[in-house]
């Protein structure tokens, strides 16, 4: 009974955690507490205002190997010890290899799944901390989780941030405050790119009109590139059909960088107010073929 309910809440209480290339729905009083590693390898804690709850951690398929069951049996022991992990039972799922499972008999404890993923060949294991017997691992999170990793553009979702990036293009830096959330990304080919969130926008809009939120991130690449004095308004209708108003200005970079030629020779900045949901949504970057408009009605 108690694992019918947690299921029912969970389904109308869920939010998508999606990070390099692979996403799951997690409860939303569940948040990230730890963020470590890029896609080869990391690892992510979530937790929420009682103890932690989940722990994901990922490995690259160099490390895994050829042999996905040696490696999750290796693991296994390694995470739950040689006993429990001869109570590991095969446990299926699409697009998984070698998925294997153990469930505490006697919690508090950790329930373990280990897998190999069919699209891009990592190993992936999720822990959950159990406090009781709910199963909540085998029957309400991993039905949901999903290894996206060859997608394009690739879905990234955290706290309250979301949106979709080119896939070539690497997070460098995750920069995570409450009411302002921001994700940098860049790209071999002079490619580089700024997510940020600011909310709620009524309180922000107080502090800052508009148009000194745009010259604000301006400056922060103001050492490589001239401040711009012009903008222009800008309409946006986003993916889920909220219209965005907003500002957007380019700027040059400064002729004494000529030489750095990994900067895009211009950048682009748009700054623009969901007013349904109260955000402010900052869009920056430059480079070949990097639609920003794209990836701003992506957010939300």
């Amino acid at each position: 009974m108690k694992a019918n309910l947690f299921k029912t809440s969970a389904q109308a209480n869920r939010q998508l955690l999606s990070w390099q290339g692979w996403q799951m729905q997690i409860p939303k009083r569940w948040n990230p507490v730890k963020l470590e590693g890029d896609f080869d390898e990391g690892f992510i804690l979530l937790a929420d205002m009682q103890r932690p709850r989940l722990g994901l951690r990922w490995a690259g398929s160099r490390k895994v190997g050829r042999d996905s069951l040696a490696w999750v049996n290796k693991s296994m022991r390694q995470e739950v010890g040689q006993l429990a992990a001869g109570e590991a039972a095969d446990f299926a799922m699409p697009d998984w290899n070698a998925s294997r499972i153990y469930i505490e008999p006697k919690p508090p404890g950790r329930d373990v799944w280990m897998g190999v993923s069919r699209v891009s060949g990592r190993g992936m294991q999720v822990i959950h901390h159990a406090h009781r017997r709910d199963r909540v691992l085998s029957e309400v999170l991993l039905p949901t989780l999903i290894d996206d990793a060859r997608s394009d553009p690739r879905t990234w979702s955290v706290l309250d941030l979301c949106c979709r990036v080119p896939a070539h293009l690497m997070l460098t830096k995750p920069r995570l405050f409450a009411g302002d959330l921001g994700l940098t990304f860049a790209g071999k080919q002079r490619r580089q790119l700024l997510i940020r969130q600011i909310g709620p926008a009524s309180v922000a809009l107080k502090r800052m009109p508009l148009e000194r939120w745009l010259k604000q991130q301006q400056a922060s690449e103001r050492k490589n590139y001239r401040p711009s004095k012009f903008h222009q308004p800008k309409m946006l209708v986003g993916d889920r059909g909220d219209e965005m108003a907003g500002l957007s200005s380019i700027q040059n970079r400064r002729w004494r960088f000529f030489w750095k030629m990994r900067l895009p020779p211009k950048i682009e900045t748009l700054v623009m107010h969901d007013q349904r949901q109260d955000r402010l949504r900052i869009v920056q970057g430059g480079g070949e073929n990097l639609d920003l408009d794209a990836i701003a009605r992506s957010m939300g």
